[in-house]
């Protein structure tokens, strides 16, 4: 341990409280790339269903038999590959939460006795005396 940087490491029982804390950095970069990436699939759904309805309609634009169908057809296929694409991205963060999930490490258990010994050592060291004054 360090007087610029207390918790340095140099003793391994004092790590344990930076660890909680890049665990908990860890997981909040987790959750936002896992976020991020849903955003980006769902934005992507949309603008492939605005090109998808763009594009069926000035196909069936170029028909001189227009009908007024056409805006259903071309409605129905934008929504089914919107919701195509949403189910894929929303599959994919499901997925990602789950990998993350497993991936998250536990929490150590306490050994009680190891935490029992460090308590009494430093009980003892605190009871000797110091050097005979003579």
């Amino acid at each position: 341990m360090t007087k610029d940087n207390p918790g340095s490491g140099d003793n391994p029982d004092e790590r344990g409280v930076y660890k909680q804390g890049a665990r908990a950095r860890d997981t909040m970069n987790r959750a936002t790339r896992n976020m991020t990436d849903l955003v980006v699939g769902v934005s992507k759904a949309m603008a492939d269903g605005a090109r998808t309805f763009s594009d069926t309609v000035a196909e069936r634009a170029k028909d001189t038999a227009a009908r007024p169908t056409h805006f259903i057809e071309a409605g129905a296929l934008t929504a089914s590959r919107v919701f195509s694409s949403l189910a894929e991205s929303w599959q994919t963060f499901y997925e990602n939460l789950v990998r993350d999930h497993k991936a998250t490490a536990t929490p150590e258990p306490i050994d009680y006795d190891k935490l029992a010994d460090l308590i009494a050592a430093r009980m003892k060291a605190a009871d000797k005396p110091g050097p005979d004054p003579k």
